[in-house]
């Protein structure tokens, strides 16, 4: 009966996430994109709530530091909510184009539950493979738009790759975190035949991640590449295990060179800097004068476009007057300009 009850939870984890990655509905709505996601993922985690609240038993198994800190969440989610003064019905279901208000959140804290609840080396690998599925309808559709031959006629300011997730940096950045699991793959098969059919399918997927002009892309799949590599080591047991410090070493080296670069410091700076980085920079001080503001509350969930013009510096008025932005374009720093500095420190625990 347990084990029927984990195969089925597995079964709407992994179907929520595949869906809603792939979910659109351009001919039928206006916004064919984050709204659709997150009915999807509304529909499945609710799912997921009921089979949860029959075997609360599952709930055993998780970390209670972690179901301490996602209670937290949601709790001071809902003094945000209820206090900000923010329109409800936009703190329900997100402001137009993000729809990343509390609905969606529950959602998520929901999927965080059954993630957890299901933790396994098994459960782990079946998850990894349907991200890699996923990709790969990703990537031939990428291929469709940038030779474009895509069947629908979107309306796009942006590059032509934007997948099923309506822009290039979203795109991008999955595209990375698939490559992150290729690379894991390639990493358990170095000596078997397979392993040249990955690495061909993680080049691939770095050439349409170049393709689409987000840089992002790349730095998300560096990262994680790093961080896979070097566990790897840690826990190789042959003598690779000694190159463990001199990889560390090197990697800090790196990550402190690109981490310049973008601020347009350093030899990469010509290379890595981008003037959206300094305008990024102005939705993230704009960020934390909201969380200074309104510290307990927080403006409101998803209600940082309500803000940004007030809350913006002079520096930002001068050299960007009429940009307006919806996000902090920081997920951590949207979630404390929403809800304050509570939720902004909930969040990183």
């Amino acid at each position: 009966m347990q084990r029927s009850k984990n195969s089925l939870l597995n079964f709407l984890l992994i179907g929520c996430c595949s869906l809603t990655a792939l979910f659109i509905t351009p001919k039928t709505s206006y916004e064919p994109v984050d709204l659709p996601k997150l009915f999807i993922m509304t529909i499945f985690t609710f799912g997921i709530l009921g089979l949860m609240a029959l075997h609360l038993k599952s709930l055993r198994s998780v970390n209670r530091y972690f179901l301490i800190a996602l209670g937290l969440f949601f709790l001071q989610m809902l003094i945000s909510f209820s206090f900000s003064g923010a329109p409800l019905n936009q703190q329900f279901f997100g402001t137009f184009g993000r729809n990343t208000g509390l609905l969606a959140y529950v959602s998520l804290i929901l999927l965080a539950l059954a993630s957890a609840a299901l933790v396994s080396k098994d459960g782990a690998r079946k998850i990894m493979y349907s991200l890699i599925s996923v990709g790969a309808v990703s990537i031939f559709y990428d291929v469709l738009q940038t030779t474009k031959h895509d069947p629908i006629k979107w309306n796009n300011p942006y590059n032509s790759i934007i997948g099923f997730l309506g822009n290039p940096d979203f795109e991008a950045s999955f595209l990375g975190i698939v490559g992150i699991a290729l690379f894991s793959l390639f990493l358990n098969s170095i000596i078997q035949k397979r392993s040249i059919l990955i690495l061909f399918s993680i080049f691939f997927d770095l050439f349409i991640i170049v393709r689409s002009g987000a840089q992002q892309g790349i730095l998300v799949f560096a990262a994680g590449a790093i961080i896979t590599l070097g566990l790897y080591l840690k826990t190789n047991q042959s003598s690779l295990r000694k190159l463990l410090k001199p990889y560390l070493a090197l990697s800090f080296i790196g990550i402190l060179l690109v981490a310049l670069g973008s601020l347009n410091l350093g030899p990469l700076g010509g290379i890595l800097y981008k003037t959206s980085v300094r305008q990024r920079g102005f939705y993230w001080n704009a960020a934390i004068s909201m969380m200074n503001k309104k510290p307990l509350t927080g403006v409101g969930l998803d209600s940082y476009g309500d803000w940004y013009f007030s809350a913006r510096s002079m520096k930002a008025a001068v050299i960007s007057p009429t940009v307006q932005s919806n996000s902090a374009h920081n997920i951590f720093l949207d979630l404390g300009a929403g809800g304050g500095w509570p939720l902004f420190i909930i969040n990183i625990l």
